[in-house]
């Protein structure tokens, strides 16, 4: 015998100790926390406060990267809570933009096109009137 009926066909993962069920539920567990913890602001004190290692997160986080949406929910949490406290004035108001900038949220940016033909004919009431318009729409007097 060569030893090959002895040998893990996918390597060793007799040693393991997390699976992607087990990962999932302390990462719900976490989520819940957070929930709960009005005082959590950030993905790490989620984490730390919940008493998982740094360590261990990340390692759960890179081995399993379906647990992503968790982390999200916990982030969503979070933005709200932030915006909650701003909008109240518990919080800074700069502060807590900032901070939803280094969660991923992004400025809202609108484009307002008007596209007109301006090149038609026009007499010099309608031309008149025309700008009287257009003044209105801008706000202008």
């Amino acid at each position: 015998m060569n030893g090959e009926a002895t040998r893990f066909k996918e390597g060793n993962k007799a040693g393991e100790k997390w699976s992607y069920d087990d990962a999932e539920k302390v990462f719900n567990e976490m989520l819940q926390f957070a929930i709960d913890n009005k005082k959590v602001v950030s993905v790490q004190q989620a984490y730390i406060e919940y008493g998982m290692p740094s360590t261990t997160y990340y390692y759960l986080e890179q081995k399993f990267p379906a647990l992503a949406y968790i982390k999200k929910g916990i982030n969503d949490i979070i933005i709200s809570r932030i915006n909650t406290k701003a909008l109240e004035g518990d919080y800074n108001a700069t502060a807590s933009i900032w901070r939803f900038k280094q969660l991923g949220e992004t400025d809202r940016v609108e484009n307002h096109n008007i596209n007109e033909d301006i090149t038609q004919e026009l007499t010099e009431k309608e031309r008149k009137e025309r700008i009287k318009e257009l003044r209105k729409k801008l706000g202008d007097k």
